[in-house]
């Protein structure tokens, strides 16, 4: 008989989302729940609770610029690109824990943002900041440990202060764990209930290629993994490529994983060598990207 054990996992973006929630599927983990601390902040505060996401804000701000009388910003307001700015300073700012109206004399831009916010947050009905959302879910608590379990921190360097106060108080109500790795940890993780698990820093072997064009770079790049399927030393969802400019080379690795008919044989690398070197996808291999910079694990 299998027993449900509920496990909260904290990781910091979609992609780790998927790729955490993959592996506890691979690995029969039940009772595992993966999300972002701000959904997790949502899933304790309430159901019917939703954080504010950045599309609708984004359109609220929109909404709410031509309504607002931004005395100090007035000036910029009609500028291109001031939707943009002023969604990324809201983020930020309720992100940092800051409480626009109770500062909003304290200079006449943070008044100017207090008004948008007022006028932003009139449009978002149902749709909370992140400061009440921690707020709700502080009080809370003690639903914890049916709602959420254990908690584990995997993969994030840092979480934004607004959130802080929260796992601080999880971890007095369930285990709270920081997966640090090799990673540094946050001076204010240090010294609390939050149980840092460390571990020692990986040593691989780096091989430098030097490629003259970036479809050189792909080639070698392939060159690489085929050499890695084909001995058996990794399988394909063990190996990765990392790439800082990867749309330079999509087209080059979908030319080397399926080539045009009549193309030289030279150039028909994931044909060649074994079921193992035409089991690549084109497409997915090449939306990892390669080129400026490829790399694996």
């Amino acid at each position: 008989m299998t027993i449900l054990v509920r496990r909260t996992v904290l990781v910091p973006d979609r992609l780790a989302q998927r790729a955490r929630r993959l592996h506890a599927a691979r690995t029969q983990q039940h009772g595992v729940q993966v999300m972002a601390v701000e959904q997790m902040a949502a899933r304790l505060a309430g159901g019917f609770l939703h954080p504010i996401d950045s599309d609708s804000l984004r359109l609220a701000v929109q909404e709410a610029l031509p309504a607002t009388r931004m005395d100090a910003l007035e000036a910029i307001k009609p500028l291109p690109g001031m939707v943009g700015a002023a969604t990324r300073t809201l983020e930020r700012v309720w992100l940092a824990g800051i409480d626009l109206q109770a500062r909003a004399a304290a200079h006449a831009r943070v008044t100017a943002l207090a008004a948008l916010e007022s006028t932003v947050l009139a449009r978002l009905p149902g749709k909370m900041r992140p400061a009440g959302i921690a707020a709700a879910a502080l009080d809370r608590l003690d639903h914890a440990p049916r709602v959420l379990g254990n908690v584990d921190v995997d993969g994030v360097a840092d979480v934004a202060p607004c959130w802080r106060a929260l796992l601080l108080a999880l971890a007095g109500r369930v285990e709270v764990r920081w997966l640090a790795g090799a990673r540094a940890v946050p001076a204010w993780v240090e010294d609390t209930a939050i149980r840092v698990v460390r571990s020692t820093p990986a040593t691989p072997d780096v091989r430098v290629i030097s490629a003259a064009t970036p479809a050189h770079e792909a080639l070698e790049a392939m060159r690489w993994v085929r050499q890695l399927l084909a001995s058996g030393q990794a399988r394909a969802a063990a190996g990765r490529l990392a790439a800082g400019a990867a749309r330079r080379c999509r087209a080059d690795l979908v030319r080397i994983l399926d080539p045009p008919a009549g193309a030289p044989e030279g150039s028909r690398l994931a044909r060649r060598g074994g079921p193992h070197a035409g089991s690549a996808e084109p497409d997915r291999l090449a939306g990892t990207g390669a080129g400026g910079g490829s790399g694996g694990r």
